[in-house]
């Protein structure tokens, strides 16, 4: 099976796209990650499995609408 038909029936019978699922399990475990403060955002971002910190930020900031450095600053003022 061509990477393309792949796409394309995993597409069909999920309604989503492969990355995109991948990337939305990599955005659910990033919060957690953030809230505790253990790891600075880029190994956050690392942790999840984005090779650079700037796409982290930028799926991040694309799924919650807030950055990883003030979506954790809410936590640390709560």
């Amino acid at each position: 099976m061509t990477p393309r038909t792949f796409v394309r029936h995993f597409s069909r019978r999920t309604g989503t796209s492969p990355l995109r699922l991948v990337v939305a399990q990599r955005m659910m475990a990033g919060p957690p990650l953030l809230e505790s403060g253990a790891l600075p955002v880029e190994g956050v971002g690392a942790a999840v499995g984005f090779e650079s910190p700037a796409t982290f930020r930028h799926h991040f900031a694309r799924a919650t609408k807030t950055s990883p450095s003030a979506y954790r600053r809410t936590f640390r003022a709560s």
